[in-house]
């Protein structure tokens, strides 16, 4: 029997590994309404005469302790709770891969993600 080289074998192994992450953004993709999809892409536009996308203010948490930023830190709490992305039920995917997503979407540049497929686009957040 012959077995496959190391080149071919991490091929297989990437377009497996692929191909679960394809099936991810599809599911996640499709657990979202058609009016949270809207709500999350307008989160990567830029309104006009401003430098950054309304998704990176969010992103920003406190700097200091101190009670003003204290009331912005739970003020941007709620911005983001009216976003209404809690309602999604995401029990069926594992705990380790929203996190990973999670650290995707918060570090990544708006016009990066502004790039991506919708599936894609709209979960990174």
């Amino acid at each position: 029997m012959l077995l496959p080289g190391a080149s071919r074998l991490a091929r297989l192994v990437g377009t497996v590994r692929e191909a679960a992450n394809n099936r991810l953004w599809d599911t996640l993709y499709g657990l979202l309404g058609t009016g949270q999809r809207a709500v999350l892409d307008s989160l990567l536009t830029v309104p006009p005469g401003a430098r950054v996308s309304e998704l990176d203010p969010l992103r920003r948490g406190p700097v200091r302790i101190s009670g003003p930023q204290t009331k912005w830190a739970l003020q941007r709490a709620e911005e983001i709770a009216c976003l209404g992305m809690g309602e999604v039920d995401v029990s069926a995917i594992p705990p380790r891969r929203l996190a990973e997503l999670s650290r995707y979407g918060v570090d990544g540049k708006a016009s990066l993600l502004r790039r991506h497929s919708d599936s894609r686009r709209l979960i990174a957040r």
